[in-house]
């Protein structure tokens, strides 16, 4: 669990220096919040005017809009209007929150201190949707058969990890398909037991358990075939002792009635 849970944070925020600026590329879900980092000791203290643009689109022909700008002292920034309400500033390094994120607001956020002079800061921004409705499907359960259980997850996983009886999987099954497929060769069944396949992705958690038991096609022929030869069996010994094994199926013994004498009757009254 603590693996998983170093793992989902390694997902949902990578961060790097380079040439003297802070890059990070973050990942949010819709309706969370988002903390963007502001300038550090040596850019503060030089700095007059703080600005906040958005771009979006390709890199190459990516179009900026303005999220924030102030001068030191001021005491309200000036924000664009789709940001008012859900945008929480802190003067003093220029870093602000951003509440109830949509998918509109995945970009590339930078931080320019005097008006372009020094870029302080640059945030990527991606939204994803929570991981939901996982579930595992299966293709076959048979006794020496190759056995596939795949993953099924609603979202974007970026993740699978699979578990057998809440331990490891066995060194003989095999992942495929970017771990999101586990395959069994040549079942046997040690394989029986609940296999449980872990979505991770930058946002969330998901898993789904699925109970593999394997079946012996022969075994199984062979108990029909005794279950069909005692029905047999006591059927015969019915009909030794007289007893008709399917009583419905016995006729009906028909009473004649003699219609004459009462027809004889009803005339002497």
């Amino acid at each position: 669990m603590h693996c998983l849970f170093r793992l989902s944070v390694a997902l949902s925020c990578f961060a790097q220096v380079l040439n003297g600026q802070v890059k990070m590329e973050v990942y949010r879900a819709p309706g969370s919040s988002m903390f963007f980092p502001g300038a550090f000791d040596d850019h503060r203290d030089q700095a007059e005017f703080f600005q906040w643009k958005v771009f979006s689109g390709n890199p190459g022909n990516a179009t900026g809009m303005g999220v924030l700008q102030y001068r030191k002292g001021d005491i309200r920034p000036s924000l664009m209007k789709k940001y008012r309400g859900r945008l929480d500033v802190f003067p003093p390094n220029g870093s602000f929150v951003l509440h109830n994120l949509t998918f509109s607001d995945a970009g590339l956020y930078t931080l320019s201190i005097n008006l372009r002079k020094i870029v302080a800061q640059n945030v990527r921004l991606k939204i994803i949707d929570e991981l939901t409705k996982a579930s595992i499907l299966s293709n076959s359960s048979s006794l020496g058969s190759t056995t596939a259980l795949t993953c099924d997850v609603s979202g974007e996983p970026h993740w699978y990890q699979w578990q057998k009886d809440g331990g490891e999987i066995s060194p003989h099954h095999r992942l495929i398909n970017g771990n999101r497929s586990l395959i069994i060769p040549n079942t046997t069944k040690d394989d029986n037991g609940m296999y449980t396949c872990i979505s991770i992705n930058p946002v969330s958690t998901t898993r789904a358990n699925y109970t593999l038991t394997i079946s012996d096609k022969k075994e199984d022929r062979n108990s029909c075939i005794r279950s069909s030869n005692q029905m047999q069996g006591d059927t015969e010994a019915q009909n030794q002792n007289g007893i008709n094994p399917n009583p419905e199926s016995e006729p009906l013994q028909l009473t004649r009635v003699d219609t004459t004498a009462v027809n004889s009757d009803q005339s002497n009254v």
